[in-house]
């Protein structure tokens, strides 16, 4: 019977030990697996010294509870000082909306057990030092909105899974090591509105199904390896407002169909291989602020009229092999135009006097042209700095203006 008896107390000390951690607590509440996950974070200035066993988890530093007060709801640990892991117990959070450890210093891998988390909304984890790949477990959190694990360490690709996610709204991979090409299944996300893939090491081409993403305003992918043709399907991008592509070994002419981006203010093309002539049709963006093709090798004349881009302020054509006149109606007297660079073309032609009616000038680069005559500011309207630049005609020098209002 002692035996027995013995047996009896081990086995009732066992199962206590599985339900109830004597530091941290039941192990079946999410106070439990905070206290667990903390563990793993090194907290040097004491951002979580308020979690303790003995206290609501309700009032932790960071934590957002459910109403019942039962359930972990959210979790905001940005700009903590914090370094460690991210602890695959995450997991067990299952009511989790909202993690934000953003700003912080954690290392390791995203744990593929964050796609246990069905109820995600919000997953912020850039601006650390995380590595290895996106794990493809990312594509089961159907309900995420906030994907953001930017300014990260993180290698591989962009894994196919993320075209799960039809919820989602933002997408931030920018400045992280990745590679490969971008995903046809990026066209599924139909509400995506923010894609940001910058300074990675993306390569092949944008696919045709980014003409999908009709909700999205914001899409850079600057400072990339990226190929091939822009596709004619970026015209379908209806709400699209920002285009940054700058910086890749794009190629080709510049698609026609981008004269239907009506919405778009920023359109940023610089350092590709882009030829061709410059597309009529982008007379067309009325709301355009920016336009930057420099450093491509689009040719023939300057197809830009001040007239239908009257919220033009900045027009950077520089390192191109245009030809002809400046047109007349590049800078007009109630432009907005106040920064124009035309330098490192094959312009010819006189010095265009007419721009000196556009009051809101403020920078003029004509160096490395055809540009012949000679101006010298006389209007008392202008506070203009000379800039002496030679050009390509034999017996004139060109002075070029920073106008100043």
């Amino acid at each position: 019977m002692g035996t027995l008896h013995f047996c009896h107390l081990m086995l009732f000390l066992t199962l206590l030990t599985t339900f109830f951690d004597p530091i941290l607590g039941d192990n079946s509440s999410d106070s439990y697996w905070l206290l667990r996950i903390k563990t793993e974070f090194v907290d040097p200035f004491g951002a979580l010294n308020n979690w303790l066993q003995e206290t609501s988890m309700c009032t932790w530093y960071g934590v957002t509870c459910t109403d019942d007060k039962n359930h972990v709801l959210s979790l905001n640990l940005s700009g903590s000082g914090l370094n460690g892991v991210i602890s695959p117990e995450f997991s067990k959070l299952t009511f989790l909306e909202r993690v934000d450890l953003s700003q912080n210093y954690l290392t390791g891998p995203i744990p593929p057990d964050i796609g246990k988390l069905q109820n995600l909304k919000e997953l912020q984890l850039f601006s650390n030092s995380l590595t290895g790949v996106i794990p493809p477990e990312i594509g089961l959190l159907e309900k995420l909105q906030v994907l953001r694990i930017g300014d990260n360490l993180l290698t591989g690709r962009i894994v196919p899974a993320i075209g799960n996610l039809t919820e989602l709204t933002v997408l931030g991979l920018a400045y992280c090591q990745l590679s490969g090409s971008v995903p046809k299944e990026i066209g599924n996300l139909k509400n995506l509105k923010f894609l940001d893939l910058q300074q990675n090491s993306i390569d092949g081409v944008i696919p045709e199904e980014i003409g999908g993403c009709r909700k999205l305003q914001n899409f850079a992918a600057s400072n990339n390896r990226i190929e091939g043709k822009i596709p004619g399907s970026v015209g379908d991008l209806e709400s699209l407002e920002i285009l940054n592509l700058a910086n890749n070994s794009l190629s080709g002419s510049i698609p026609v169909e981008l004269g239907r981006l009506l919405n778009l203010k920023y359109l940023n093309l610089q350092g590709n291989e882009l030829g061709g002539e410059m597309p009529l049709e982008l007379n067309n963006l009325a709301e355009l602020e920016t336009l930057d093709l420099s450093r491509n090798n689009v040719s023939g004349p300057i197809n830009l009229s001040n007239t239908k881009l009257k919220n033009l302020g900045v027009l950077v054509l520089s390192e191109n092999f245009f030809t002809g006149s400046i047109p007349e109606n590049l800078c007009i007297r109630n432009s907005n135009l106040s920064q124009l660079f035309l330098a490192d073309n094959d312009l010819s032609g006189d010095f265009p006097v007419n721009i000196l009616n556009c009051s809101s000038l403020q920078q003029l680069e004509l160096s490395g042209n055809n540009i012949g005559g000679l101006y010298r500011p006389t209007s008392a309207s202008w506070k203009a700095s000379l800039i002496s630049c030679s050009t390509t005609t034999a017996s004139q020098e060109l002075y070029l203006l920073r106008l100043e209002i």
